[in-house]
């Protein structure tokens, strides 16, 4: 796997995975695994889904799933996902939308500091600089 992109895309080359559990990686990538999010009373659900089928894919297929982030703010983040065979053919094209909210499931925005890591990893933002009176990042 690849996870190296100052764009916040990710691409993979798998067998037996789907698109929709790359965006966690993107998140890790950030620092931020989704379990570390949630112990920090933040979750981001789905809340819209659109795929596009273009052709088939079938079993023992080698797929690469591209997944780059295309909307981030403090509220809110869209995923597009591309899914494609071995010979470039476009199997799937699609986006979920996510609102962060607390483990009450209400709407919150996330605080500052995650905001600029994973917006740096999420869109290739600078990070910003530190002052003696910020909080160090936790991770």
């Amino acid at each position: 796997m690849n996870c190296a992109s100052p764009l916040g895309s990710h691409r993979t080359t798998c067998r037996n995975s789907t698109a929709w559990s790359r965006r966690g990686e993107l998140f890790r990538a950030a620092g931020w695994p989704l379990a570390a999010l949630q112990t920090q009373d933040i979750l981001f659900p789905v809340v819209e889904v659109q795929l596009h089928y273009e052709a088939p894919a079938r079993y023992d297929d080698e797929l690469v799933i591209e997944v780059v982030a295309t909307e981030f703010d403090r509220l809110k983040v869209t995923f597009a996902y591309g899914v494609s065979n071995a010979r470039n053919q476009i199997i799937l094209t699609g986006h979920t939308r996510h609102v962060c909210t607390g483990l009450d499931e209400k709407p919150k925005r996330l605080p500052p500091e995650i905001f600029h890591k994973l917006n740096h990893v999420f869109t290739g933002a600078p990070l910003p600089a530190a002052s003696p009176r910020s909080p160090k990042l936790p991770h």
